[in-house]
Formats: structure tokens, C-alpha cells, sequence
């Protein structure tokens, strides 16, 4: 894993980064990478994309959008596109998860795609969800490449009906749960995973990742028939809904599905038979 930018040049990007306009704060980051790590980290790596309003880092033959500047710190150490993508994929899978060529794989907010682009490179599809316009966008971006790539924008529950959705790009909280901060809200049609499905014509789905932003109760209460057939589902239990975990409701829905449920980090998963030495 490569090494981050020091802490003191993250306090000092964050002061920046609210008093400066986006170019000067851009040049600024930029002069920052170089300084830091001028071997590896280009001065270009970083920039504002004006025709799509989006901001994009390239480096190493790769280029991935995000849509807000506080994302921006995330990229700020060399080979970050790789390393980011190697963190949330290892965040959600244990490490001796044996991902099959054949795999079928669901991405449940999905964000801009970093945890679909790492698993996209191991199975044979991945279908990949995300309810949140910008995020979506982004997705939708970095994923057009792949072709073994699917992308939705469906806002997921336990009911097929208008939901009221907040929006809370910047800090990729957008959820049903209301979040502590967040820009706006919309009402949105919603699904329940087995209807998205169903509708999709999609049959097989091995791996499951689910990271709703609080709201994971009920969008596996809308997924009771996919959670009967798949081989494991990770799902992100951290506390995000107003300030609380999900684990305890989530466990029982993973178990009622014949799941054998642990924890790993801030995620439980549920395996069948023996899919994990973790479980």
C-alpha cells in the first residue's frame, strides 16, 4: 500500500480548500503532491473537468471522476487510484474470499465505482447500483470502459413506491436515512432488489455488497429471494444511521436467509457453506 501524504499537509489542504477558489486550491494540491512525492505523483494528476462539471484524477494510464472537492483527499498520495481502489475492495471482502471467473457480482451503492472497478477485474459481471444523481454520474464514468459492467440508477428499499431521498454528495452520505448534514432532499421512485431484479432479467448473483448509508435494514427486506441464492453477502453495518449501527437488525435478516454471519471491520458477513474461513 503506498504511503499516504503526511497529516500536516492534510490539515493545511482542508484550511485551503475553504478559503481558496477551485483553481488556486487545485494548483495548490497539485504543488502539494509534487513537493511531496515528485517521483510519483504528477503535478497534472489532478484537474477540473469544466464541460462535465466533475472533478477527475489521472495517473498510471487511469482516470477516475468524483464529483466533490472534499474527495479530493483521498487522491492525494501517490498511486492513489490504485491504492483507493485496493482499500474499499479489501473494506468489504476478506481477504480469503476466493472470487470465481464466473462470479456474478451486485455493487448496492455502488458510489463512483471503486469497489465495482477492483471486483470488475476478478469476476465475470458486475452490476452495479447507485441512487444518487452525481455519484451516479461519476459511476456511470468510470465503469463506461467495462464491459462486464451494469449500472443502475435506483434508489433501493422495502417497497416499490416514491420515497423521500437526501442528498449528501459531498460526504457520500446520500441516503433514506436522513444523514447529519446533507444538501437537499428528493422524492424518488424506489425498489426493492428482488423487483429491480426480476425486471432486469438477471438470474444469478453470486456476491453481495451492500453499503446504504444506514438504510441496509430496509433494502435487505426488499431482497428476501436474492439473499436465498447467493454465496455471501458483505454488508456495511457502520454507524451511519443517526449516529447508530445496523448490525443488530441486519444479523437477523442474513440469518432467516440461511447466512452464516460475522464481522469483519465494520461489515457483517454472511456466508454458506464454508465460502470463508473468516465465518
Amino acid at each position: 500500500m503506498p504511503k499516504r501524504i503526511s497529516a500536516p499537509w492534510l490539515v493545511l489542504n482542508r484550511a485551503f480548500r475553504r478559503v481558496l477558489p477551485r483553481n488556486g486550491y487545485l494548483a495548490l494540491a497539485r504543488w502539494g503532491c509534487a513537493l511531496v512525492s515528485p517521483e510519483r505523483m504528477p503535478v497534472s494528476a489532478i484537474r477540473w473537468d469544466r464541460s462535465r462539471n466533475l472533478y477527475v484524477v489521472e495517473h498510471g494510464g487511469e482516470r477516475l471522476y468524483f464529483p466533490r472537492v472534499k474527495r479530493l483527499e483521498r487522491f492525494l498520495w501517490p498511486d492513489a487510484i490504485h491504492a483507493c481502489r485496493h482499500r474499499i475492495f479489501r473494506k468489504y471482502l476478506p481477504p480469503d474470499i476466493p472470487l470465481r471467473r464466473d462470479d456474478r457480482v451486485l455493487d448496492a451503492g455502488a458510489n463512483i465505482g471503486e469497489f465495482t472497478l477492483a471486483v470488475a477485474e476478478r469476476v465475470h459481471h458486475v452490476f452495479s447500483i447507485e441512487p444518487d444523481p452525481h455519484a451516479y454520474e461519476c459511476l456511470r464514468l468510470n465503469t463506461e470502459h467495462k464491459t462486464n459492467v451494469t449500472i443502475f440508477n435506483t434508489l433501493l428499499s422495502d417497497e416499490n413506491r416514491e420515497k423521500e431521498f437526501f442528498i449528501a454528495t459531498d460526504r457520500a452520505d446520500s441516503s433514506l436515512i436522513r444523514p447529519k448534514r446533507y444538501s437537499k432532499t428528493v422524492t424518488m421512485p424506489a425498489k426493492t432488489l428482488d423487483t429491480l431484479l426480476a425486471e432486469a432479467g438477471i438470474e444469478r448473483v453470486d456476491i453481495v455488497k451492500l453499503d446504504a448509508e444506514g438504510a441496509e435494514p430496509e433494502v435487505l427486506k426488499g431482497a428476501a429471494n436474492l439473499l436465498r441464492r447467493v454465496r455471501l453477502a458483505s454488508i456495511d453495518c457502520g454507524a451511519e444511521r443517526s449516529g447508530l449501527s445496523t448490525r443488530d437488525d441486519v444479523r437477523p435478516l442474513l440469518e432467516d436467509a440461511g447466512l452464516r454471519v460475522c464481522e469483519y471491520g465494520t461489515q457483517l458477513v454472511g456466508t454458506r457453506n464454508g465460502f470463508s474461513r473468516a465465518c
